[in-house]
């Protein structure tokens, strides 16, 4: 998984797939969203994939979500 499965309807939908007997363990790595921004602009020049600054800042919401 992800970031863009940040949400946990999203890691609940994942969990119900795997066998029983799977663990899922979650790692939190945390980036100041200037940085993501960065990097996005970053890839933009490199490969031409664009990540809308909405989407980017809805993703670290539900990140931030998660953790509560």
């Amino acid at each position: 998984m992800d970031n863009t499965n940040c949400k946990r309807s999203y890691i609940d939908k994942i969990e119900y797939h795997l066998p029983e007997h799977y663990q899922v363990e979650i790692v939190k790595f945390e980036a100041p969203l200037w940085l993501s921004y960065y990097r996005n602009i970053k890839r933009w020049l490199f490969t031409g994939k664009w990540i809308p600054f909405k989407v980017i800042k809805n993703m670290k919401k539900n990140y931030k979500q998660l953790w509560k």
